[in-house]
């Protein structure tokens, strides 16, 4: 898979789904993953980490994904007809 490190880790959160993928892959991208995803952060996408525990402590792998908010539909006047009795 080509593209710049920003595209192929893009691509990799977003294959993750929300199991997040593991900061020791990322590195396999990029060795500096957490400048990679701070642009892309800049870029307005909403990636985030989680730590994983291992035995019940806190171990060195993060986990990466990608947040989507779900916006509310308005409808506006363009429905309102739908609520006049």
């Amino acid at each position: 898979m080509g593209g710049t490190q920003a595209e192929r880790m893009l691509r990799a959160i977003q294959a993750s789904g929300e199991e997040g993928v593991e900061n020791y892959k990322l590195v396999q991208i990029a060795l500096k993953y957490t400048s990679v995803i701070s642009s892309l952060r800049q870029d307005g996408y909403d990636i985030r980490k989680r730590r994983v525990m291992r035995n019940g402590k806190p171990s060195g792998t993060y986990k990466y994904y990608l947040h989507v908010t779900i916006k509310p539909i308005t409808y506006g006047k363009a429905l309102s007809w739908l609520h006049d009795e």
